[in-house]
């Protein structure tokens, strides 16, 4: 029995709302209105008997109400029934306790999901929004809903360009496949690899348009953006703008900081997306804060070193100049920094939203030769007690080659070098040297009795180099020419082994069709990078577990680095889930 329920106060729009449901069995009111509209109208009694009766699970109903309003004001009565058909006006909406969600669908009719829905009005409401969400959860959607939204209320001048800033795969390919993919009628323009006149063509498309249009850049060309409206005497044209990868403007101390905060100061509305925003610690937030709402200068300090002394205290100091290179939160400082966040951040993660498949993470041992070992400790133990300052050079000698550490950036590289099994030298006719092929030799392994595409993580040239001797496979590079031509044939499962380096697949490769399998043969100390490369195969869309294989050179820092990296997820999971809003239940 299909039974509706509408509350008064009654108007028009309402009634268009629920006129597919007037045919249903029962029409439960106390609106003549509609008593004249439907044969089977029954008049509200006790609430509590309609409770129990829909509690029997007896009924299909639904509840009408003409405002968002009205069913907060009816919160209790929609939690005691367990209600989700939720009717406002002529649009169906989300409901769950404190949460109101409306339907939003795309121009071509698929449906955003409540968590989407969710980002989009964030964004109306807050104008100047950071949406911190999980990888795989869909923001580049809500995001052109947000903007297609804005641009149908009159929110933005469709004859005014919208500037999307992200990494270059990104900004190449990712926001015009989208926008095509859901049917939104924007023009992009590409803003990356123009040569001088293309460029000013460019800028004389902006200059003419007409329609709603997005033009997408990498951070490295914003100062051609700011050098064409200055010289021009002009104020930028953007009303509205967004960066895709909102970390990668963690330093405030950057040129491409100086130049979003010049691009985005006055703009009406601005979304910073990542679902990495604090990679490394809660010293990255300040910058994005700023972009975000330059006026959490009240909040958050007025520059980044006011910032830090106010909320963190020396953890590591050079005893001999007393600067201190690494510094720890002072007690219950991640909380406050979280309540100055909330206002403008909005935080999503992919548990309890969708379902994923598993994720499991092996760490591969490996043992390297003894003498190997003997030398790396020998070199870790001398070049670790003669560092003392950072621009310092020392030296050391395995095997009778010397090695030049200048910095502790370095001193990391030299070793993860070592424990791969190829230290680079400062001679260009031999750029390294190879001690040992350990891991090669157990990649090979692997390979051999693969039964699906292995996609292989590396962090230095020579790893390239080497692997060739052991394995065929393909690489993956952003700036290849045929990269979508590789990305075509990896997902149809034509490639058995894919190299990439992390940094090229770090944003915006949909290559999750290709394989379930990721070979870590090299690490990397960025937490930022390593997510984002895993959550290359582990996203929505992909249908089976996903493994992620870490090969470890056993009693070297390749131990540290998996630790350091969970060291600060566990931060950065912390940050997100002090953001996270009154969630809606997951849209299976």
């Amino acid at each position: 029995m299909k039974i509706l329920i509408v509350k008064d106060p009654l108007n028009r729009a309402m009634i268009q709302g629920i006129i597919p449901w007037l045919a249903g069995d029962l029409l439960l009111t106390d609106n003549p209105q509609l008593a004249q509209m439907s044969p089977n109208t029954v008049r509200l009694q006790s609430t509590r008997e309609l409770v129990e009766s829909i509690r029997s699970g007896k009924y299909d109903f639904a509840v009408a109400y003409n405002s968002p309003q009205h069913v907060v004001d009816d919160d209790y009565f929609l939690a005691s029934i367990n209600g989700n058909k939720v009717i406002v006006n002529d649009q169906r909406v989300f409901y769950t306790p404190q949460t109101i969600i409306r339907e939003i669908h795309t121009p071509n009719g698929a449906t955003l999901r409540p968590y989407q829905v969710q980002m989009v009005e964030f964004v109306l409401k807050k104008k100047r929004a950071g949406l911190f969400v999980d990888m795989g959860l869909g923001k580049t959607l809500a995001t052109l809903a947000a903007i297609n939204e804005l641009l149908t209320n009159g929110e933005l001048n469709p004859t005014k360009p919208i500037l999307i800033v992200a990494p270059i795969m990104v900004a190449l390919d990712t926001w015009s496949r989208e926008a095509e993919k859901w049917g939104y009628d924007i023009d992009v323009l590409v803003n990356i690899r123009l040569s001088k006149k293309k460029r000013a063509k460019l800028f004389e498309q902006l200059d003419s348009v007409n329609k709603p249009t997005i033009l997408t850049t990498n951070p490295e060309q914003l100062d051609n953006i700011i050098k064409h409206y200055t010289d021009r005497y002009e104020p930028f044209p953007f009303e509205c703008v967004v960066i895709d990868e909102l970390s990668l403007f963690k330093s405030s101390e950057t040129k491409r900081f100086t130049n979003m905060s010049m691009l985005t100061k006055n703009v009406k509305y601005f979304i910073g997306l990542t679902g990495t925003p604090a990679p490394n610690s809660l010293l990255d937030i300040w910058s994005q804060m700023m972009l975000i709402d330059p006026a959490n200068k009240q909040l958050l300090s007025e520059n980044f070193y006011k910032y830090r002394s106010h909320y963190f205290e020396p953890d590591m100091v050079n005893k001999n100049t007393g600067q201190v290179y690494k510094w720890k939160l002072k007690p219950n400082a991640d909380q406050a920094i979280f309540e100055r966040m909330r206002p403008t951040v909005i935080a999503l993660r992919s548990e309890g939203l969708v379902d994923l498949p598993e994720l499991t993470f092996i760490d591969e041992e490996i043992s390297l030769p003894p003498n190997i070992m003997k030398a790396y400790r020998e070199f870790e133990k001398e070049i670790r007690s003669q560092f003392q300052d950072d621009e310092q050079e020392c030296f050391s000698t395995i095997d009778g080659d010397e090695i030049v550490v200048r910095n502790r950036a370095v001193l990391a590289s030299k070793l993860l070098q070592l424990a791969a099994g190829a230290v680079y030298t400062e001679d260009p006719s031999e750029p390294y040297i190879v001690y040992h092929n350990a891991k090669f030799e157990r990649l090979k392994e692997i390979v051999e009795t693969a039964t699906s595409p292995i996609l292989v993580f590396y962090n230095f040239k020579s790893d390239i180099e080497r692997a060739r001797k052991f394995i065929e496979f393909e690489t993956l590079r952003s700036n290849d020419p045929n990269v979508r031509d590789v990305i075509r044939r990896w997902n149809n499962g034509e490639i058995p082994v894919l190299f990439v380096h992390p940094q090229s697949a770090g944003h915006g490769l949909n290559i999750q069709d290709g394989g379930h399998t990721i070979i870590w043969l090299t690490m990397t100390w960025m937490n930022e990078v390593y997510r984002q490369a895993n959550a290359r195969l582990h996203r929505t869309g992909q249908t089976k577990p996903v493994q992620v294989i870490h090969l470890i050179a056993q009693g070297t820092i390749d131990t540290e680095v998996i630790s350091r990296l969970n060291d600060k997820e566990d931060g950065q999971q912390n940050l997100l889930n002090a953001l996270k809003p009154n969630q809606p239940e997951r849209n299976k």
